[in-house]
C-alpha cells in the first residue's frame, strides 16, 4: 500500500509560480547616457566652430589664388598686379603697420621668412618680380617664375592666427 501525502505535506504543491522582473524601460535615461549626449553635443559644437574658423581663416588665401588666375603675362603691368596681390594677401593676415612700409629687399625678406618651404625657388621668383617692378617694360620671360613664386607663397606661407583676419577686399582699402 502506497502512502499518499496530504497536500499540506507535499512540498511541490507549496511552490508558487516564478515572477519575472518587469522589463527595463529605456526612459528615463541613466546619468551616463545624459553625460554621453552632453559630451557629444559639446564635441559637435566645437567641431563646427573649428571648421567655421578654419574656413574664415583660409578665405583670403582662396580669394587670392582665384585673383592670381586672372593675371595674364600679356598684361603690361603684370609685375604690379602680382606685387599688389602679394601685399593684399599679406595685409589680410599680418598687421598693416608691419606690411605697409616694406619695399623690395625688405618685402622679399619678409615673404621668404613667412614661407620657408622652397625658399630657393621663391627667392628666384620674387627677385625676378621685384626687378620687373621698376622696369619700363616687363620681361615676359620672367612671368612664369614670378607667377609660380607668388602662387607658392600664397599656398605655403604660415600666417599668424592671433591677428584679426579682414576679408581680401578689406585689405585693399
Amino acid at each position: 500500500m502506497a502512502l499518499q501525502a496530504s497536500p499540506e505535506q507535499d512540498p511541490l504543491l507549496q511552490l508558487r509560480d516564478i515572477k519575472t522582473p518587469t522589463g527595463v524601460d529605456w526612459w528615463p535615461l541613466d546619468w551616463g547616457w545624459w553625460l554621453l549626449m552632453l559630451l557629444s553635443v559639446v564635441v559637435l559644437i566645437a567641431l563646427i566652430v573649428f571648421i567655421k574658423r578654419r574656413i574664415a581663416f583660409n578665405r583670403p588665401r582662396k580669394e587670392a589664388l582665384k585673383a592670381l588666375g586672372t593675371i595674364s603675362e600679356h598684361a603690361d603691368d603684370w609685375p604690379v598686379q602680382l606685387n599688389t596681390l602679394l601685399k593684399r594677401t599679406a595685409l589680410s593676415y599680418f598687421p598693416k603697420e608691419r606690411i605697409s612700409s616694406l619695399h623690395t629687399q625688405q618685402c622679399r625678406d619678409f615673404l621668404l621668412a613667412s614661407c620657408p618651404k622652397n625658399a630657393q625657388a621663391l627667392n628666384e621668383g620674387l627677385t625676378a618680380l621685384h626687378a620687373n617692378l621698376y622696369r619700363n617694360s616687363a620681361q615676359h620671360t620672367d612671368f612664369a617664375v614670378s607667377h609660380d613664386a607668388v602662387k607658392m607663397w600664397i599656398k605655403n606661407a604660415t600666417f599668424p592666427r592671433q591677428h584679426r583676419i579682414p576679408s581680401f577686399l578689406e585689405a585693399t582699402s
